[in-house]
């Protein structure tokens, strides 16, 4: 059973503790009714840098710095150089050795035109980092993966 918590005032549990910085934002669509009012929470305690916000450990990773420390969920910054669709996915290629993957289940979330529009700007991205290293292509270039599965998971920087 998947549930949103309310306190008796109206308040949502979950917006309360990404206000206070005390977790991140993971949205997982079909569950993203709230997370309009959850991303609002989570940029006031990012902006506050108040709980995780407030530790070293959680300030996002550089591209171009992605290594086997940084599998799991992470926070990357960069340069997106280019997305393109393949396969059934969406592929968006970030500068260094790191791409982030749109599945077809999540796609009807996400512009195609606004991730066009974002190509050759700095943006900010979280979810899992898994690493590729032994399934990709000969000839692949990037080794790390980045699942996308919400808009909410990316901004640009």
């Amino acid at each position: 059973v998947l549930a949103e918590l309310f306190l008796d005032d109206g308040r949502n549990v979950s917006a309360l503790m990404l206000q206070h910085g005390w977790g991140f934002l993971v949205a997982i669509p079909p569950n993203v009714e709230q997370v309009s009012c959850m991303a609002s929470a989570r940029d006031e305690a990012r902006g506050n840098t108040v709980g995780v916000w407030g530790l070293p450990f959680y300030r996002a990773k550089p591209a171009m710095s992605i290594s086997f420390s940084d599998t799991g969920f992470q926070y990357v910054k960069g340069s997106l150089l280019s997305v393109l669709k393949a396969g059934g996915y969406w592929w968006l290629d970030m500068e260094g050795d790191i791409v982030l993957r749109i599945d077809l289940s999540s796609q009807s979330e996400f512009s195609w035109a606004e991730l066009q529009a974002m190509v050759g700007r700095d943006i900010l991205v979280s979810g899992w980092i898994v690493d590729r290293g032994r399934h990709r292509q000969l000839g692949a270039r990037d080794r790390w993966m980045l699942l996308l599965n919400s808009p909410a998971h990316l901004r640009l920087y």
